[in-house]
This record gives structure tokens, sequence and C-alpha cells, in this order.
């Protein structure tokens, strides 16, 4: 139970719902790891730091995780900012604590892809990554109220793939950290980092696209002698970016599709992905998951707090199976749609309810309007004084920090996994070149560094059987805001 969680306590007694993980202090901080997550230490005058989960060092992918902390702590003055800024040039699924002095900070990886959440229950404070083993290891009930539940109850909630939204929890007493943000323990207090990763005066798109191809080849370099790597083989962007990435090794590699009968998208992309893989001689593999069987959804939800099954769980009760599960790293394009421009080029101003509508949510829902706002104030303030966009900024914390980072957690019970785009400077970088040429129809850019990479790759279509006015809709953020509404016009009609 709680494979691949961990657990980050103040507390002095060891529950049950702890025992089997490996236990180690940090300060004094119990830390729990399930397995297969690992740990790593480092220390040094004035300072400590502890790692947990897979971190990759694209720029150098020769470093294994022990050396990627060593370097990471390596500074000619141990600061807080110092350590912010070279966390933004790694890739992973990954928490990071570091105790500089009498302060105590807690990081994570570009999207929080591995999440981090917190709370206080009397005494007992903790972090973790996981929202039911915070509450079982403090002893305590379900707490939610009523707009919450309201929330939860929602056709629209249903409709939206279950997505949660903001910074609190499932329960009222739990908080979530969003990307672009530290933890200070003990005061367990979130502040949002700047962003380091600036690109310097006259750096253009070509210097961009060097950054882009090496980290991309650089995490495959990095894992591929280390794991056993598969990789989803698509009909869109992201997955074509990834294969021609990962050329070079493809011999030990594994590409597959899910394909479901009957879902014309995932039809589609099995299409395309037999014809890559004819092309290029990849080692591919054609699936069609089998039902989600009532015994897994048993084994699942002692993992959750709240049971999410969606047309994906079947994907994870296919990974179950794998042998050598524990090696098994399934590598995915999550994080490159921040970058892509996913709800479009701005049109006008980027209001409270167009950011509510780009995330599938009702802006007259109470709980919406409580979580979100906050996070939107915010993020207007980013924006104005950044490259970041607001509806770029809403789909790298909102989308995938909250509903891009379930995934990977319900499929911890099957496997790991991680995205080379999952790299702040990465997506720092890409988010300078203007967005007419990073987004929909065409993605200009991303065509560019798919030539740079592997010119045939380009030659067989991407998203062939796309609708034309999708592909349109994806470019235009006014377009993406009346999809949304319209698509949703009649769930939760009393909301409008």
């Amino acid at each position: 139970m709680y494979r691949n969680q961990y657990l980050i306590t103040n507390a002095t007694e060891t529950r049950p719902c702890l025992v089997g993980a490996q236990e180690s202090r940090f300060g004094p901080w119990k830390v729990f790891c399930f397995a297969p997550l690992q740990s790593y230490r480092a220390a040094g005058s004035g300072f400590e730091a502890m790692l947990l989960g897979l971190v990759v060092d694209p720029l150098h992918p020769e470093r294994d995780m022990q050396q990627v902390l060593d370097h990471l702590v390596d500074l000619p003055a141990m600061t807080r900012e110092a350590v912010a800024e070279r966390i933004e040039h790694l890739t992973g699924r990954f928490v990071l604590l570091a105790r500089i002095g009498q302060d105590t900070h807690l990081w994570g990886d570009c999207c929080h892809l591995r999440q981090i959440l917190y709370g206080s229950f009397g005494s007992i404070r903790c972090v973790g990554s996981s929202e039911k083993l915070l509450l079982e290891h403090a002893g305590a009930e379900l707490s939610m109220g009523a707009d919450k539940r309201a929330f939860m109850a929602s056709s629209r909630f249903q409709k939206n793939d279950l997505a949660w939204v903001g910074a609190t929890g499932q329960d009222d007493r739990v908080m979530r950290l969003m990307p672009n943000h530290r933890l200070s323990l003990p005061s367990l207090q979130a502040q949002r980092e700047a962003f380091y990763s600036k690109l310097p005066d006259g750096v253009g798109e070509t210097e961009v696209l060097d950054l882009a191809e090496v980290t991309l080849r650089g995490l495959f370099a990095a894992l591929v002698d280390r794991y056993s790597l598969i990789v989803a083989l698509t009909a869109g962007w992201d997955s074509r970016l990834l294969m021609a990435a990962s050329l070079p090794m493809k011999d030990r590699i594994s590409f597959f599709t899910f394909c479901r009968s009957g879902d014309r998208s995932s039809v589609g992309d099995g299409e395309v992905a037999e014809q890559l893989a004819a092309r290029f001689g990849l080692d591919y593999e054609r699936i069609a998951p089998a039902p989600v069987t009532p015994e897994f959804k048993a084994a699942i939800s002692q993992e959750q707090l709240f049971l999410r099954v969606v047309p994906k769980t079947a994907n994870i009760q296919y990974h179950l199976t794998r042998k050598d599960r524990d090696r098994i790293i399934n590598v995915n394009g999550n994080g490159a749609e921040v970058a892509r421009c996913f709800y479009g080029r701005p049109g006008g101003p980027h209001s409270f309810g167009r950011v509510s509508r780009y995330l599938g949510l009702t802006p007259r829902d109470p709980f919406v309007q409580a979580s979100l706002w906050p996070w939107y104030r915010e993020a207007q303030e980013v924006a104005q004084r950044t490259d970041v966009r607001v509806n770029d900024l809403a789909y790298w914390e909102q989308r995938m920090g909250v509903w891009g980072a379930a995934m990977p957690f319900e499929q911890d019970i099957a496997i790991e996994e991680i995205s080379p785009f999952n790299n702040t400077r990465l997506l720092l970088s890409l988010l300078t070149v203007p967005e007419r040429a990073r987004s929909g129809p065409h993605y200009p850019l991303f065509g560019r560094l798919l030539k740079r990479m592997e010119p045939a790759a380009a030659e067989i279509a991407i998203n062939p059987h796309m609708l034309w006015f999708k592909k349109y809709v994806d470019g235009s953020a006014t377009a993406t805001f009346f999809s949304r509404r319209m698509k949703h016009l009649y769930a939760d009609r009393s909301l409008y």
C-alpha cells in the first residue's frame, strides 16, 4: 500500500500505515519513503539536503541522482535563491528538502508531478504525496465543507475528468503546494518563487531550439542504461518530438499505443503510430486495455481518498501486470502544452471567467471562486512582470500542477513516469518565443524543432484525424473560450 509515496512528519509515533516504509530523519522531521521511491542526501557546512524521487540533469546525463544532488548543493554560497535557480535546470518527478542555517525549505519538480500536499492536524504537521496517507497518519476523519461537496457532486466535475482546482485539498485541512512555489518548514507557509532562468538579451530562436533538443535528448541518454523505458506513441506533437529525440537510442526503448474500440482519437493515434513504427523500425505494440475490473478498483481505492475512474485508468491496470515494473519508466510529453499555448493565443483580457472556462470550470461555483480566485489574482501579477501569460500559467500551475499530477500519482501503484518537458528552464526558454510561433494550428516552432532532430519524422502527418476547425480552435484563446462555454452550456445551469 502507498507504493512510491512519501511522508514527512513531526510526529514521534509511527502509525500502522507507515509500516514497511523506509524511515530516515531530516533535522527534527521524520521522512518515510515507500518502495520503490528512493531518497538521497548531501550535507556541508551549515546546510543539509535530501532528494526524494527521480531526477535528471539533461545537460549532464552521465550524472546519477546522487551526483545530481551533490552538484545541486555545490555552491559558493548556499542560499535559498541559489538552490531554487539550480532546480530550474533539472527534469524529473521529485521533492527537495534543504536546510540552510536555521531555515528549512521544500521545493518540487517543474509541474509538481510528484504531489506536495501538507496540513496541520492538531500538533501533527505533515507533508506528503497522498492525501489519504496524511489523514491516516494523523488519525483524522475527512472534513469537507458544503461548497466543496457540492462541487464534487456537480455534473461539471464529473464531465471534467474529476479534475480538482486550486491549492486546497479535498480535506479542508490539507493544502497543495502549487508549481513555482516553495514551502517553509515548520510553519507550512507557501511562497511563490521568482523565475531565474531568464535568457540573456539577444538570445533568439536558434538558441532556444538548441536547448530544447539537448534537454529532450539528454533525458533519454540519462535513463536508457538505468531503466526499462517505454514511450507512448500517438498522432500528436509531443509524442512525435519525444520519438525524434529518442531515435539514436530506439533499440533500447519500447513504444506503445493504447487503442480503445470506438474511440476515434485513440484509433487515429494507433494508425499514425503504426506508420511511424514501420518507418523508423521501432519496437512497437498496439494495446487494447481490458475494462477496469472490480478487483482493480478495490486495489486503487486503498491508495486514493476518493476513487477516480476515468478512461486512462484502464492503462494503469494494464501497466500493473508488467514484470520488472520497479525498473520501468513511462516517458511522456506532459507539460509541453504549457509552451504550445494549449489555451490559445490571447484574443482579449484573461478574465477570471475566461480562465475558469479554459479549465472546464463554472466561474460562479462558490468552491471554484474560493479556490481559484487567489491564484488568479497572483497570476495576473506574475504575467505583468514575466514572459509567462495568464493562460499559459493556468495550464502550467492549475492544469498540470493539479489535474496533470493526478495521473502520475494514480499510476504509482504500477509504474513510474517522467516527462522531458517537466523542466522549468526549458519551458521558460520556449515561452520567450512569440506566441504565434508556438500555437496552433501549425505550431511552427515545434515543427522546426522536429525537423532539426529528425527531418523524416515530419513527413508523416500530425493529428490527421483531427477536424480542421478543432485545430483552429486550439490556436485561439477566444475560440477556446467559446468552445468550452458552449460545451458545458447545459451543465449546472443553476450556476449561470
